[in-house]
């Protein structure tokens, strides 16, 4: 089995540090890098394509799909990270409120930095294991296949981990 991860491209809210959530435009440059992508892929032999049902890496893996006329099957475990209140608000927003007082009490119940995550979000810890569950049940049923898998950069860096 051979797997190829891809994180999707830039988006017009990474560019200005912006937790995305489900919401996330292509910039300018985030759909020439699609549009390479789709290029790139086409040299390789791919059976099949999941992605994440997140806007930004359907429309990274669009001009593809179009080329090659593979169909994709979208998944909500391929989801980035959930930030929980912080989605659709800034980075240092998010740094500002765990400095203050708040902030401090919230993050000292947690044991560790893994462990840790804002109200309603995942911990690296819940991310790790959401990485590792979808991999297995894609390992498992697409076994002896070329598997694509289009998700986000969180998501993808505890696949690797994992792997």
């Amino acid at each position: 089995m051979n797997l190829i991860i891809v994180r999707h491209a830039e988006t017009i809210e990474n560019k200005i540090g912006i937790f995305q959530g489900s919401s996330g435009t292509l910039s300018k440059q985030g759909k020439q890098q699609a549009k390479k992508l789709a290029n790139r892929l086409l040299k390789e032999k791919i059976d099949i394509a999941y992605c994440s049902d997140f806007h930004r890496a359907k429309e990274t893996l669009k001009p593809y799909l179009k080329l090659s006329k593979l169909k994709a099957i979208y998944k909500k475990d391929l989801r980035e990270r959930n930030v929980g209140i912080f989605t659709r608000k800034k980075h240092n927003e998010y740094l500002e409120w765990k400095e203050s007082h708040a902030g401090q009490k919230w993050f000292s119940k947690f044991k560790s930095k893994s462990d840790e995550k804002s109200p309603g979000g995942e911990s690296l810890n819940d991310l790790k294991k959401r990485a590792s569950e979808i991999l297995e049940k894609i390992m498992k049923k697409e076994k002896g296949k070329n598997v694509l898998i289009m998700t986000h950069g969180k998501l993808k860096t505890m696949m690797l981990i994992y792997l």
